[in-house]
């Protein structure tokens, strides 16, 4: 496999190659992803089919060193790689963590990640790390992450005195320990809160914190430009502005959540500069196109594909996206299997109300809903003009079809989607729960439309689209088009 990667502003690019051998391969292909521009966010993949052995090589361009993901199958480890590096890697997927094994130019900083993955990032570590964050008290948690970040410093260390790890891998490692460090301790008091809630608690209570708890916030600068390649740098600029954006409106009791998008992005570029800035501009555009509507990303979008044209290959076709889901226009049809293998389609409801419901097996917040959705559905019990529609992205039919039967979720309409295609393709679904309200004609009532839990909220936007009357003109019928 060849392969031209292009980034921005870099060196001349040079050839690249990894190779190597997987023993009992989970796929018939291998494959590295990585991030080609920090401050769109996107992304290339080169894949090479195993031969009979199980060997494979790719070859690529690359003009600056890159943090990497490799993957076999179901099996994922962390790379770097170098321009013009010729890596040679073995495993055995029978024991992937503990096989893997670098040889050649470029070898060293790899088998350095995957020795700190099992010391460091292992399972049964991750596990303990998570019962931590329970049960220490804030003062003893701030100096074990304190404690685990100086492990980490101290290990890469040693590494670096025995087998002469490159410069700017050095670098990119000490600010991965101290961002993951800075995040670990932004986190810390509403995760340890949830975690040790009561049962029956609507809200959870934050613990009291050091006066000096904070302070780590003066070591890890928000506007670090040359820490971009740093995934934990890219999710503290995110998380440092959300934690601000909180403290704002500390103490003043219930807060109206409706402009967070304009408000946080207000935040943003007060205290973010440059690059940082940028990115993290570019960041919210995506997660608002997610969650708020189009109307109220607009002007945003325009404005700042405007100033930074590179984002709008990567912008536009979500922005567009999101706005033929506006509210108005034709819900997109599709058709899937119901419990008993009937074929059903969106444009069968048409004439009713339709609340439609992406969720999984597997997802807690879909589940915690259950309850709110069958206290909606009662509510409209014996309205027949009401469709309450449950598609699964679930890919384990089993698995919906038992949780249905567990949870007695008799009422409403119950479709198998065997992934994420559609929802993704259609409704721009990158997350879920996620709910739609359906107008009589077919035309969407609500994007991202209220959860059940949101109350009388839902149900007056319901009783609203109730009231519509369908005109003969509107929706389009087709499977392709809208219902």
């Amino acid at each position: 496999m060849w392969m031209v990667l292009c980034f921005a502003g870099m060196s001349q690019a040079q050839q690249t190659t990894f190779s190597g051998k997987i023993e009992s391969p989970t796929g018939t292909f291998a494959q590295l992803t990585f991030i080609t521009n920090y401050l769109t966010g996107e992304s290339q993949t080169v894949k090479a089919e195993l031969d009979e052995n199980g060997a494979f090589e790719m070859k690529f361009d690359l003009s600056a060193a890159v943090p990497a993901t490799f993957s076999d199958g179901n099996e994922i480890t962390a790379v770097y790689l170098q321009p013009g590096a010729d890596i040679r890697m073995s495993l055995n997927t029978e024991q992937f963590d503990e096989t893997i094994r670098y040889e050649g130019e470029g070898a060293a900083p790899n088998n350095y990640l995957a020795a700190f993955f099992l010391k460091f990032e292992d399972e049964p570590v991750q596990i303990e790390a998570q019962q931590k964050i329970k049960e220490l008290a804030p003062a003893d948690y701030l100096q074990f992450a304190q404690e685990e970040r100086t492990q980490k410093e101290q290990f890469l260390a040693q590494w670096q005195q025995e087998h002469a790890l490159p410069e700017d891998f050095v670098t990119h490692q000490q600010q991965e320990y101290l961002y993951t460090y800075a995040n670990e301790l932004l986190q810390y008091p509403r995760y340890h809160a949830y975690l040790n809630r009561a049962p029956d608690a609507e809200q959870v209570e934050l613990p009291d914190l050091p006066e000096d708890y904070y302070d780590f916030i003066t070591e890890a600068p928000v506007s670090n430009e040359a820490a971009l390649a740093s995934e934990a740098y890219r999710d503290y600029i995110v998380q440092l502005v959300g934690y601000k954006y909180g403290q704002l409106f500390e103490g003043m009791g219930a807060k109206d959540y409706s402009n967070w998008f304009q408000e946080q992005l207000a935040l943003g570029k007060i205290l973010l500069q440059g690059q940082s800035r940028e990115y993290f501009v570019g960041k919210m555009l995506r997660e608002a196109m997610r969650y708020d509507k189009p109307a109220r990303v607009a002007r945003e979008y325009e404005e700042f594909v405007a100033q930074h044209p590179a984002h709008k290959a990567v912008l536009e076709p979500i922005y567009e996206k999101v706005l033929a889901l506006s509210e108005g226009n034709p819900a997109p049809d599709f058709k899937l299997v119901d419990l008993e293998g009937n074929e059903v389609a969106l444009s069968d409801f048409r004439g009713k109300v339709v609340y439609l419901d992406f969720w999984a097996s597997w997802c807690g917040p879909c589940i915690a809903e259950i309850p709110h959705a069958k206290a909606l559905k009662a509510h409209y019990e014996g309205n027949e003009e009401v469709v309450f529609l449950y598609v699964s992205v679930d890919t384990d039919e089993q698995a919906w079809r038992n949780i249905i039967e567990k949870r007695k979720l008799n009422n409403g309409v119950h479709l198998y989607a065997g992934g994420w295609e559609m929802a993704q393709e259609k409704y721009n679904v990158q997350g879920i729960p996620s709910y739609f309200l359906i107008n009589r004609d077919g035309s969407i009532a609500a994007y991202q439309a209220p959860r059940p839990s949101s109350g009388q909220t839902l149900i007056d936007l319901i009783d609203k689209a109730l009231q519509q009357q369908v005109s003969s003109t509107s929706g389009t019928d087709g499977e392709e088009g809208g219902q």
